[in-house]
């Protein structure tokens, strides 16, 4: 039904860009993968997170929090897009120092998942919680953004012979295709900001992706949190990595069935798109809108300057979800931590404690 809808669009309104392509796949209102009734976030589901491995991760969390929360006399906690809700769940029964614990979330089936897995907490806990559809004009707290960032929509560019170009889906044939075409004003000017055809000038042939969202969601958050920190979790890089001549495919990637997907015209709304985080560009746009960083580093140090090999039991399970997490070749390097802070008291953070990479971004 998706693809017969952006077919009539096309036909109606030209070629439209990659991005509205992506954003109409994940968040169409009634066909958008993340709006339609089907399971995303299990084993035998199309991904797994952070969160859904075990309680490890919310437990080391936990102390980060609690840190922060105390030494700032801080009681709320927002969490963006809450999946399955275990993290809010886990968070929740360990902290019993939140007072709130708001959740924004645009799925109506994830939030009805979320709202299934909360009701165990019990009465005590589940009046703390209030779903929204967007941070509250005036919030403080802890922000956390787990595996956010690389849902939104990117455009896609190509850079052939010197000449930029950006990516948009055609209607060829009845069938939903590529066409190269000029960029808008927003990638260039993106492109230009971050000056990134240094990092690709001399080839030929090199296609990646711009987050031009991601300007415009941090600098909502900025202005709208009186006073907190923001706690980013995802998978990304550094922008000299995520633009080296190499990577000359780019970072978009498609998830089914826990198979990788590189063909997203094809059953849009059906698979999960992704696109990995320039964190560069992140902390450059935190520091335009008053966020001062206060860390970052990849997933595994996190963890264990927060103590998490002491949480660990022998178990079996414990020690696959501790691996799961701290592998450099599972999370632990390719998830990267980056905190953002907004009229903090100066404090030396225990998960950014040693490794702390802010000064390579």
């Amino acid at each position: 039904m998706l693809t017969t809808i952006l077919q009539k669009q096309i036909d109606k309104t030209g070629d439209i860009l990659f991005s509205k392509f992506m954003q109409a796949a994940l968040y169409h209102p009634e066909y958008g993968y993340y709006m339609r009734t089907q399971p995303k976030i299990a084993p035998d589901a199309d991904f797994i997170t952070a969160p859904t491995i075990g309680n490890l991760f919310a437990r080391s969390l936990s102390v980060q929090l609690k840190q922060v929360a105390e030494q700032n006399l801080l009681t709320d906690v927002l969490e963006y897009g809450a999946g399955t809700g275990q993290l809010a769940y886990d968070l929740l029964s360990a902290n019993p120092w939140i007072k709130t614990y708001i959740i924004v979330e645009v799925s109506p089936y994830l939030r009805k998942t979320q709202e299934t897995k909360l009701a165990s907490l019990g009465p005590q806990l589940q009046h703390k919680i209030i779903w929204l559809q967007d941070m509250p004009s005036s919030f403080s707290g802890i922000v956390i953004a787990n595996e956010i960032i690389d849902a939104f929509a990117v455009a896609r560019f190509h850079w052939q012979a010197g000449t930029l170009y950006e990516q948009y889906v055609t209607n060829i044939n009845n069938k939903l295709s590529y066409q190269l075409g000029a960029p808008s004003f927003e990638l260039k000017k993106y492109i230009e900001k971050f000056n990134l055809t240094q990092y690709f000038n001399t080839i030929d042939n090199y296609c990646s992706e711009a987050n031009l969202a991601l300007g415009p969601w941090i600098k909502n958050i900025s202005q709208k949190l009186t006073k907190g920190a923001i706690l980013i979790i995802d998978y990304g890089f550094k922008q000299y990595e995520y633009y080296h001549p190499d990577r000359n495919e780019g970072t978009l990637i498609g998830h089914y069935k826990h198979q990788v997907q590189h063909e997203f015209l094809q059953n849009p709304g059906k698979i999960d798109i992704t696109s990995h985080v320039d964190f560069t560009a992140l902390a450059s746009f935190a520091v335009e809108n008053d966020l001062e960083i206060s860390g970052y580093t990849n997933l595994a140090s996190f963890l264990l300057n927060l103590g998490i090999l002491k949480l660990t039991s022998t178990n079996g399970k414990s020690k696959q979800e501790t691996n799961l997490l701290l592998a450099p070749h599972e999370m632990g390097e390719l998830f990267k931590v980056i905190m953002l802070e907004k009229n903090l008291k100066e404090t030396s953070l225990l998960g950014f404690s040693e490794h702390d990479k802010t000064h390579t971004l």
